[in-house]
C-alpha cells in the first residue's frame, strides 16, 4: 500500500522533508517526491477547475431553462424560413405554436440569448471532457510514482546500503550447539514414514 497522500501535502499538515529523508536512508532518489508534489497540485487544480466547470454548466442550465418557461415547443430557424408569412408577427417574429389558445412567443433576442447559452455551454463540455482526460492522466502518473516510495524508515534503523550494518536488537532462548549429527529434514520425514520419496 502506497504512503499517504496528505504526508506530501504540506498544507494539511504533511511533512515531505520526512519522505525525502527516509528516501536518502534507502539510498533512493529524492526527485521523486518533488514530482510527486507537482503532480499533485496540478492535480487539485484540475480538480477545481472541474467543480468550477459543473457549476457554471449548471448555472447555464438554468438560465436557459428560466428563458424556455415561456415556450414549450419551439421550432428551429430552418423550419422557421419555410414558414409563410402570414405566421410572423411584427414585434415577436419568431413563431412558436402551441396548441392551447394561450400562445406564447420569444423575442429574437430571447432566442439570441439561448443560443449564445446552449453555445456556451457546448464549449464548456468539451473543456470539461478535455480536463477530465487530462485529471485522469495526471492522477495515474502520481500514484504511479507514489507506489515507488516505501515506508518512512524509523530513525532506529542504520543507513546502510546492504545488511552488513544491521544491528542486533535482542536476542532470546537458548542458541543449541551443533554436533554434526544432525538430520536434514527429508531424512526426518523419512525416518517418521512421512515420506516413500526418498
Amino acid at each position: 500500500m502506497p504512503i499517504d497522500l496528505q504526508l506530501f501535502r504540506k498544507d494539511q499538515g504533511g511533512n515531505p522533508e520526512l519522505i525525502e529523508e527516509s528516501q536518502k536512508r534507502r539510498f533512493k532518489n529524492t526527485k521523486i517526491v518533488s514530482d510527486i508534489i507537482e503532480l499533485d497540485r496540478v492535480c487539485r487544480q484540475q480538480t477545481g477547475q472541474l467543480d468550477n466547470i459543473n457549476k457554471d454548466m449548471r448555472n447555464l442550465s438554468k438560465q436557459v431553462g428560466e428563458i424556455m418557461k415561456k415556450v414549450s415547443f419551439w421550432i428551429n430557424e430552418e423550419k422557421f424560413k419555410k414558414f409563410p408569412e402570414k405566421f410572423l408577427r411584427k414585434k415577436r417574429p419568431f413563431f412558436f405554436q402551441k396548441k392551447k389558445k394561450d400562445e406564447m412567443f420569444l423575442t429574437p433576442e430571447e432566442l439570441a440569448e439561448v443560443e449564445k447559452l446552449k453555445k456556451q455551454k457546448e464549449d464548456m463540455e468539451q473543456a470539461r471532457v478535455k480536463l477530465e482526460e487530462d485529471l485522469e492522466a495526471g492522477t495515474v502518473k502520481r500514484n504511479k510514482l507514489m507506489n515507488q516510495i516505501g515506508n518512512i524508515v524509523h530513525e532506529s534503523v542504520p543507513i546502510s546500503n546492504d545488511e552488513k550494518d544491521n544491528g542486533l536488537v535482542r536476542e532470546w532462548g537458548k542458541v543449541p550447539q551443533r554436533t554434526g549429527k544432525e538430520k536434514h529434514h527429508h531424512e526426518l520425514l523419512w525416518m517418521l514414514s512421512f515420506s516413500s520419496n526418498f
